[in-house]
This record gives structure tokens, C-alpha cells and sequence, in this order.
């Protein structure tokens, strides 16, 4: 039998962070930068089940998680709270070191009761994706040797110049001396 506690989770697994497929398949959260995508994932991170509305992220604490500057990590909380899928409810304040607390808005508020908000856009299909493919084959390849290049071999015609590089004779033949032993070779 699974124990589970409050919060509706089982105690016997670890815990874990949900992101619904309705986010992450919206239009909304395609549009946010990488970063923003990792301070949502933080702050899924700190919600308990218990506590949205009261999950306190800083700009800097943000910026330590995500190696960035704490300008950058004060960007993507903008941007998530822009894209409507978190809401400060209680600034922070830097000389009382306290940090803003967030909602997240498609979870139900636990401080003032709100609903959640599913009403994200589904990002749309790319027309190239769904496009068919066409019967008569693909076209052939663009060969790298068209034009005036040619290849650059010995075998061309051509004599291998003495001045340039290293010319290595590929046609010689390497036999034992008569009546040696193995360490005697002879190259003709």
C-alpha cells in the first residue's frame, strides 16, 4: 500500500517537479528565452503544493542557480511575469534581505485562494512539419566536384612536382635479404 502525505504525493518515491504539457506546449512558453525556462523550473522547484503564492526567488539567489548575472536572472523573472505565468504577490526587499514571493498562475493560490489560469494558446503547427512528401523523389545532391575544381591527385596526369611537398613512391616492393635473418630488409 503507498502512504501518501498531504499534499497528495507518495512518500515512498522521490520528489519531483510537474510541469503540465498545457505549459509546455503553449505558445506563451515557447516564447520565453532559456533563461526564463530555467527560473520557471526553479521555481517549480520550490513549490511544495502548499505554498504558491509564498515561494520566495531572488534576482541574485536566481543568478547563483543559474551561473548568469544577477541582471540576466532579473530578466527572465520579468519576462515569466510578462508572459503571464507567474505573478510577484509580495515584493522583496534588498536591506531587509527578504525575497519577492511568487505565484505561479496555473496552480490554484494557496495565500489568496485564486484559481488556477489554463487558458495558455497552443503553439501552432509548422506548416513544414505536417507538409507532405512529395512522389516524385527528392532531388539529387549538388556534387562538391562540379565547376572548374578538380581533384587534387597525383593519378590526374599530372607528375608530381619535386619543389612541393613530399612525394611518397606508393609502388615499391619490400623483400628479405638472402640468407639474413629477419631484421635485414631490403626496399626496390
Amino acid at each position: 500500500m503507498v502512504d501518501h502525505n498531504k499534499t497528495g504525493r507518495s512518500k515512498s518515491g522521490p520528489p519531483f517537479i510537474q510541469l503540465f504539457r498545457v505549459v509546455k506546449r503553449s505558445a506563451t512558453y515557447h516564447g520565453l528565452s532559456q533563461y526564463a525556462r530555467c527560473a520557471l523550473i526553479e521555481l517549480l522547484d520550490r513549490y511544495t503544493g502548499k505554498n504558491n503564492g509564498m515561494i520566495g526567488l531572488g534576482a541574485r539567489e536566481l543568478a547563483d542557480e543559474l551561473r548568469c548575472s544577477k541582471d540576466t536572472a532579473a530578466r527572465a523573472l520579468r519576462e515569466l511575469d510578462d508572459a503571464g505565468l507567474v505573478t510577484p504577490i509580495k515584493l522583496g526587499i534588498w536591506r531587509g534581505r527578504q525575497a519577492t514571493e511568487w505565484r505561479l498562475t496555473f496552480y490554484k493560490c494557496d495565500v489568496t485562494g485564486e484559481i488556477p489560469k489554463r487558458n495558455l494558446k497552443p503553439r501552432p503547427q509548422s506548416d513544414e512539419r505536417d507538409s507532405p512528401v512529395r512522389s516524385q523523389g527528392h532531388k539529387p545532391k549538388p556534387s562538391p566536384m562540379r565547376g572548374t575544381q578538380k581533384r587534387k591527385n597525383p593519378m590526374n596526369g599530372k607528375s608530381p612536382s619535386p619543389m612541393r611537398g613530399t612525394h611518397i613512391d606508393i609502388y615499391h616492393r619490400v623483400e628479405a635479404k638472402p640468407g639474413s635473418g629477419d631484421r635485414d630488409w631490403i626496399c626496390l
